[in-house]
């Protein structure tokens, strides 16, 4: 199912897509939004009369998953940007406006309030892991980029995910790689022969 987006062309972040809510009060009030690069965002709904208002924040999965499980404030999330992308319409209209506002200059009242956690419980806890199952999956992963040079002039790219305990001892194997860039071998002189894998 094709998500719909929920601010559209915004600046710096362009379109911007519902991902997950954690609070609703007859719309989303507070809930992390995603971009086409599935990059993470921090949205909360500080008005709701005659003007619609929203400060989006950018964030990391780490950070959101503390923020549900009552490690992080929700603040906290916020204050880590420099700025915040504030979104803004008059009610019963489709236009938002945009704007980059710099965080420390904020009416702190307009912000979540400060030690402010979500107190989610063990069954919300479970149903955000459940969601973002992927995500939890790939954290603490390292993951790498192998070529192989086969006999034939054949390039084979490979991406694998490796748990950050197992990467010292596959880093130690004897296994030979020979690796190439954008499809082309690299010069003899230049090629990586070992088991040093090269992660990004």
């Amino acid at each position: 199912m094709t998500k719909k987006i929920y601010f559209e062309n915004t600046p710096k972040y362009g379109d911007l897509y519902i991902d997950y809510i954690f609070h609703y009060d007859d719309q989303p009030i507070l809930f992390s939004l995603k971009d086409k690069f599935s990059n993470l965002y921090l949205c909360v709904c500080y008005e709701l009369r005659e003007y619609q208002k929203w400060f989006i924040a950018k964030v990391d999965f780490n950070d959101l998953k503390q923020m549900n499980d009552n490690k992080k404030t929700v603040l906290e999330l916020f204050l880590k940007n420099n700025s915040l992308l504030q979104a803004q319409r008059k009610s019963f209209t489709k236009k938002i406006n945009y704007t980059f506002e710099i965080t420390k200059k904020i009416d702190e009242d307009l912000l979540p309030e400060k030690g402010f956690y979500l107190e989610t419980d063990n069954e919300e806890q479970e149903d955000f892991n459940k969601f973002y199952a992927k995500e939890i999956q790939e954290t603490g992963c390292y993951s790498y980029i192998i070529k192989e040079k086969f006999a034939q002039p054949v390039h084979i790219r490979k991406k694998i995910k490796i748990h950050l305990l197992k990467r010292k001892p596959l880093e130690k194997d004897t296994c030979t790689y020979n690796y190439s860039f954008n499809n082309e071998l690299i010069n003899s002189n230049k090629l990586k022969n070992g088991g040093v894998l090269h992660g990004f």
